[in-house]
């Protein structure tokens, strides 16, 4: 549009859909939509126009199957292969395997971006603390941030960057730093795309931040202020994903369903004369043991029968001194 009176809903959402067609996503479409609901926003707020033709423009509605790249994060031990393989490897653009290396192992610890990442410098690593400072003219949504490093990975870099200016740019990341990662994963055995159609890319390093903590306990609330997002639904539907084998694990976690209940374990009958099994077993021990006359079973006894045929045993003298104290049935009861 040249002019502010030519602009249309109807012409704005043809064109759109045009693009669509020869490929835009639709998560880019909207975004399309978003920067000129903004612009005629900003018109009327500097009294340049006094209504928006624009008021009712809509985004579109955007399912998972729509975004073009689905990615999957690494799993914990993958990320390992791949920075063992990243340090053995040689330098491909500029930077050497271990460089390549601790700069895959800084963005899956912070949930940095590529961008982020390159323009990091010397002076943005507070070695005393631990931490390291996102600028907010480099950060995606333009706030400053101090993100928290391990300590170990924050050793690391400081060795890394030692006699090195503070102005000086910490890590040279490529314009298109999945030309440097792919090779690196290929190296370490590692897909670039799974049988599900999702990709192992730079970003994907991000979505690995997210899931790692997620597996590790940590607060969804703390997982979105360390991966920065506004919304906590962005955090735990689109970069938090299931690592393998976790789904085993909470199954394995239930309790066991197939175990008798309370009220089946209290009262366990024979089934001949209706007394208690423990009654009998403690009765049949007794006698076995040598005990001269049928004895009466308390209930603390009951409570605890091994013990309690350990302390009767002994009151009673034996008709055999080369008996067990124990009987088989006092073994079976014990397990």
């Amino acid at each position: 549009f040249h002019h502010w009176s030519n602009i249309s809903t109807t012409k704005i959402e043809r064109y759109l859909a045009d693009l669509r067609q020869q490929g835009l996503g639709k998560e880019t479409s909207n975004k399309y939509v978003k920067a000129i609901r903004q612009f005629a926003k900003w018109m009327i707020d500097n009294e340049r126009a006094t209504t928006s033709p624009v008021a009712h423009l809509k985004t579109i509605t955007v399912t998972r199957d729509d975004r073009r790249r689905l990615r999957r994060p690494l799993e914990a031990d993958e990320v390992r292969r791949l920075l063992e393989a990243t340090r053995a490897a040689g330098t491909r653009f500029g930077l050497s395997g271990h460089q390549r290396a601790l700069l895959y192992r800084l963005a899956c610890e912070s949930g940095l971006r590529a961008n982020e990442l390159r323009m990091l410098k010397v002076g943005s690593f507070d070695f005393d603390n631990c931490e390291v400072i996102v600028q907010d003219h480099t950060a995606k949504n333009r706030k400053e941030k101090t993100l928290p490093l391990r300590p170990d990975t924050a050793a690391e870099i400081k060795e890394l960057l030692a006699n090195m200016l503070p102005g000086t740019q910490a890590f040279k990341v490529p314009g298109k730093p999945i030309d440097m990662l792919r090779p690196d994963l290929e190296a370490a055995g590692i897909e670039y795309q799974d049988d599900a159609g999702r990709y192992c890319d730079f970003h994907s390093l991000r979505h690995t931040t997210a899931s790692l903590l997620a597996a590790s306990g940590v607060h969804p609330k703390t997982a979105m202020e360390i991966l920065r997002h506004s919304d906590i639904n962005l955090t735990l539907s689109h970069y938090t994903h299931s690592l393998r084998g976790q789904e085993a694990e909470a199954v394995s976690s239930l309790p066991d369903l197939g175990a008798p209940s309370a009220e089946s374990q209290r009262a366990i009958k024979t089934g001949t004369d209706n007394q208690n099994v423990t009654d009998s077993v403690l009765a049949s021990c007794l006698a076995l043991s040598g005990a001269e006359h049928s004895p009466t079973v308390t209930s603390g006894e009951k409570a605890n029968p091994p013990a309690a045929i350990k302390n009767r045993i002994s009151d009673y003298p034996r008709k055999d001194s080369n008996l067990q104290p124990l009987a088989p049935e006092a073994n079976a009861l014990s397990n």
